[in-house]
């Protein structure tokens, strides 16, 4: 119900109201009720600042006066202009073109000329930059007067010099020592002084030149040509052969090849050249309650067909199978095994299979051969 006697009450102050103004709420004097207050809006589309007014005891709009501004809900001063300053002093009037000379005022500048100057000396003139010595009064007349400290005195130079040889004393001191020659382009001076001729250099022929090894074209005994016989075919290779020279009289490049081998028997890939191979062998083995199987496939050489001499194993593939508790009656496993290596020029290769428990079964796969 108060709330409907407030709104009946704010009733004539809203009806006072214009658009946009803002209604509020006042304290009374004792602080007993509110009263509605309208506050007009500022003119057309200024802004404004809500404040109290101490002279009437109530709210009132300001408004943004001259040189400030509302930005981004801040108040902020705006640049004042010229117009605008009070109090600024007053200044006369003056060309504002920025020629210098439309300058009142301006001082007196210096022509340049060394005669404008005041207080110069009058004993010679200002533009001879070459002054005579005689003109200058007040010289010294000895090194000390001018400063220098270090100088060579007269009578220090005469006994310096009086320690080293005249021209005089050296002519005497060589006289007889060396003869001065007067001889040819042809002559020499031997360690006494004495001239003496160069002997006549012989001169000799060849009767023959003989090729050396891996030369052809000698023995040369009147005019002739020395030179290399060509030794291979040009072009590049990954192998090549030398002779005693260093000369490449051979060469070969990689070849490859897919290969089927016999397991178990010793076979030559190739007499010259050697060999990078890889095979694959597949190993199949069978396990069951009552045991398991394991084998092996090992790639080995050796020099001779019978593998007796230099026998090397270059790899081994194995594969095993057992069961501790078999749920299955028989498990069968195949797996296939790559064994790699490097087989020299002449040497003979094999893949032997080993049972190391029971017989499982090797079979070839596949495999390739990179002649070097």
């Amino acid at each position: 119900m108060k709330r409907f006697f407030l709104a009946l009450a704010l009733l004539p102050a809203l009806a006072l109201g214009a658009a946009n103004d803002i209604v509020t709420n006042q304290r009374n004097g004792t602080d007993t009720s509110s009263i509605p207050r309208t506050v007009a809006k500022p003119p057309g589309t200024q802004d404004g600042i809500m404040g109290f007014n101490g002279a009437t005891v109530l709210p009132v709009h300001w408004t943004i006066g001259q040189g400030l501004s509302i930005s981004s809900g801040a108040l902020v001063s705006l640049p004042q202009a010229w117009a605008d300053i009070t109090g600024k002093p007053t200044f006369a009037t003056v060309a504002t073109t920025g020629a210098y000379a439309d300058l009142t005022g301006k001082p007196a500048l210096f022509s340049g000329n060394y005669a404008d100057l005041a207080g110069i000396p009058a004993t010679f003139p200002p533009s001879a930059h070459i002054q005579a010595w005689s003109t200058i009064t007040a010289t010294p007349t000895t090194l000390g007067g001018y400063g220098i400290t270090d100088g060579v005195t007269q009578s220090a130079l005469t006994t310096m010099l009086g320690s080293y040889a005249t021209t005089a004393a050296v002519t005497a001191g060589l006289a007889t020592k060396f003869n001065t020659p007067a001889g040819t382009t042809t002559q020499y001076v031997r360690g006494d002084g004495s001239l003496a001729t160069f002997p006549a250099i012989p001169g000799g022929t060849v009767t023959s030149i003989t090729a050396g090894t891996g030369l052809s074209g000698g023995t040369i005994t009147t005019s002739g040509t020395i030179s290399m016989p060509n030794t291979g075919t040009a072009g590049s290779y990954a192998n090549v052969t030398t002779d005693a020279q260093g000369r490449v009289t051979a060469g070969t490049n990689r070849s490859q090849s897919a290969a089927t081998r016999a397991l178990n028997t010793a076979f030559q890939i190739s007499t010259t050249r050697d060999a990078w191979v890889s095979y694959s062998v597949q190993i199949t083995v069978t396990a069951s309650i009552s045991g398991g199987q394991n084998g092996d496939v090992i790639l080995e050489i050796a020099s001779d067909s019978g593998f007796t001499a230099n026998v090397q194993t270059l790899a081994i593939s194995g594969l095993g199978q057992t069961y501790t508790l078999a749920i299955a009656l028989q498990g069968v496993q195949p797996q296939t095994g790559v064994i790699t290596g490097y087989v020299p020029a002449g040497y003979y290769t094999r893949l032997r299979t080993v049972n190391n428990t029971g017989t499982p079964v090797f079979s070839y796969r596949a495999g390739q051969e990179v002649l070097q």
